[in-house]
């Protein structure tokens, strides 16, 4: 597992801004450029082995999950345009995740006592529209149509794709993923 090297003085001032609900004016690199930003950010989660925080970006004017060790500065602001935690609709979307032992594995029982699926062949997860596609990803759920990924990477099979294949966060973080 490839740990993140976090900043305390970033650290500090986003969990800062979480607790007293004020913005943060940020220097983010991203995959494609470095640039500041305005956050105000309501959450803190990790998923795909990082440090995440959801957070209102006044620049895009969204909500989105930054990581944390990719903040290379943070200072308090004062962003009059803010959001907060109770208007992340994706955040307060409930849904459900079916779950199965990959109908491909061979031992399907051994894998069920191993994910104490006892007496029970689907567990049901819940969670949110914006961590739905972290939680299959570190739980290495094949998401296919048909179920192609490999069975002994991917020990669960993901049950009731109908019902979520439009949700952003898995047609994005997802590998193998694709809306047909």
């Amino acid at each position: 597992m490839v740990l993140d090297t976090l900043s305390t003085d970033i650290v500090s001032q986003v969990t800062r801004s979480i607790l007293n609900k004020h913005s943060i004016e940020v220097i983010y690199s991203s995959g494609t450029s470095t640039k500041t930003r305005t956050l105000t950010p309501h959450s803190l989660f990790k998923g795909l082995g990082a440090w995440h925080i959801r957070a209102w970006d006044s620049d895009s004017i969204d909500f989105r999950c930054f990581r944390i060790s990719r903040i290379l500065k943070a200072e308090p602001s004062n962003d009059p345009d803010s959001k907060t935690l109770a208007d992340d609709d994706l955040w307060h979307s409930n849904v459900v995740l079916s779950v199965a032992p990959h109908s491909k594995h061979k031992n399907r029982s051994d894998l069920a006592i191993d994910l104490g699926m006892k007496d029970q062949y689907v567990r049901n997860i819940s969670t949110n529209e914006t961590l739905a596609g972290y939680v299959l990803n570190d739980l290495h759920v094949d998401c296919t149509p048909d179920a192609s990924l490999p069975p002994h990477a991917f020990n669960l099979q993901l049950m009731n794709r109908h019902e979520v294949e439009n949700i952003n966060s898995i047609q994005v973080l997802v590998p193998g993923f694709n809306k047909k």
